[in-house]
């Protein structure tokens, strides 16, 4: 059979042919039915015609995708009194039989809407799991609470209050003068009490984004590896390696790196070099410090696709300290040591080597779609010349994180003194010998002074033997 169609449209007219050849049985004609879905998959989906399935969009599951698949991206906590709790996220548009559980007490009087959910909490402390139930589907999420607390306790008490005092609302110490570091037990580089404290310095990688600290021969490298998603179950479901092909711009010691990774989200690495002197600066709220010659990171991660809502990403720094010639008098092993813990603001890592100490501090705070809300630092691995912190970052369409380091002397220090190298090899050579020219001149004086009196002795000598 042969069909002619025409196309008209207001400029021309438009003509095709077809053929279609029918098979002469109409039995060996395959005839399927079309099936539909019940409820249209709820507008959350598109229906498989061929088994009547629904294939839901990424915010939704169950058979008709009526159920949301939940998600927090940030929490505003209550104090350790208790009190009002705002629970930012995805929970959808049907809420039967809602219930929000945190820690062991029940978030009482909740109210839901699509994207917050409010409710009271009593008091408590530390950091807590938070429990979702609606639509008979209870999701759990976890450490994803902290008690707001105002008096943090600061790192080592700040080592001695001659070396500094603790401001109690963050857990951060303030240091007096000569001394710095996190807790206030290194020697500043601006020492009024004559000791000779070398700086430190910094140069960043283009191609990397490592960026090596050294002070004199000690040298320090820290930068991102990776990014990795996981699971519900804490299970890996997908790693993105992060330590190369960077698109890099510098302007005024900023080194601001950018890549996208197959149009699944967009990366911005930023590394801040602080030279002049000490800077201030606010982050989530929270008012910190870097000394001079340390740095700034921030890293802003947007749009990244998740295979699943309940899934969180880990965003994984390496730091390791890179073997050097020898230092003279302030020679030792290198050593690791860390101070992770979820209940504390400010988190810390720290490799010692030669007298220098490196510090890496981590806020417990992070920049979810525009808000700060609580986030948790783990040590993947460590040994005693590295350490691989993973920062736990919650569901977000963008995330924003700003951890600091650097490099500071240790109050053991010694300021080796150089220009001793350059006379201690010619003294060890002119000492013995002018020792040896004085033993010999001593020796001829005292031949000169004493010959006579010797040969008379031996004359005399000589003469007794004779007669005898």
């Amino acid at each position: 059979m042969v069909v002619n169609i025409h196309v008209s449209t207001p400029d021309s007219t438009l003509s095709t042919q077809i053929t279609i050849d029918f098979p002469t049985n109409p039995d060996t004609i395959n005839t399927q039915p079309v099936l539909y879905c019940q409820s249209n998959c709820s507008k959350n989906g598109f229906c498989v015609t061929n088994n009547a399935t629904c294939s839901c969009f990424s915010k939704w599951t169950g058979s008709e995708c009526s159920l949301p698949i939940q998600s927090i991206s940030s929490i505003d906590p209550c104090t350790s009194s208790g009190g009002q709790v705002i629970i930012h996220g995805w929970f959808g548009d049907v809420h039967e039989d809602p219930s929000i559980t945190i820690g062991n007490l029940p978030c009482s009087s909740p109210q839901f809407t699509s994207d917050t959910i409010v409710c009271q909490l009593g008091g408590g402390d530390g950091t807590k799991d938070v429990v979702i139930t609606q639509n008979g589907v209870q999701v759990v999420f976890k450490n994803r609470f902290q008690y707001l607390n105002y008096n943090y306790p600061c790192l080592n008490d700040c080592t001695s209050p001659l070396h500094g005092t603790c401001n109690t609302t963050i857990g951060s110490c303030i240091c007096k003068d000569s001394w710095t570091g996190f807790d206030c037990s290194l020697k500043s580089s601006n020492d009024t009490n004559g000791n000779n404290i070398p700086g430190s310095n910094s140069t960043v990688d283009t191609d990397t984004g490592e960026t090596s600290i050294s002070n004199e021969n000690t040298n320090y490298l820290v930068g991102l590896i990776e990014l990795v998603e996981i699971d519900v179950n804490g299970n890996e479901a997908k790693r993105t390696d992060l330590q190369s092909n960077w698109n890099a711009t510098v302007k005024n010691s900023i080194y601001k790196f950018s890549k996208s990774y197959e149009n699944l989200f967009n990366i911005v690495y930023t590394v801040e070099q602080i030279k002049e002197q000490l800077k201030e600066y606010t982050y989530a709220g929270i008012k910190l410090s870097i000394p001079k010659g340390g740095i700034k990171i921030s890293v802003n991660i947007t749009n990244y696709q998740y295979q699943s809502s309940l899934n969180t990403l880990q965003l994984r720094f390496l730091s390791t300290v890179k073997e050097s010639d020898l230092n003279d008098c302030n020679n030792e092993e290198s050593k690791s040591t860390t101070n992770i813990d979820p209940n504390l603001t400010l988190n810390y890592i720290s490799i010692k080597k030669n007298k220098r100490i490196f510090s890496g501090r981590f806020i417990n705070r992070i920049e979810s779609d525009g808000r700060a809300t609580f986030m948790s630092s783990e040590i993947v691995s460590s040994n005693s010349t590295s350490v691989i912190v993973g920062l736990n970052l919650p569901f977000c369409k963008t995330c924003y994180i700003d951890p600091d380091f650097s490099v500071l002397v240790s109050p053991d220090f010694k300021a080796c003194n150089k220009s001793r190298e350059k006379w201690i090899i010619p003294v060890a050579v002119v000492v013995p010998c002018v020792g040896v020219a004085l033993i010999i001149i001593i020796i001829v004086l005292l031949y000169k002074n004493y010959k006579y009196s010797i040969k008379e002795k031996l004359d005399f000598k000589l003469r007794v033997f004779n007669k005898e």
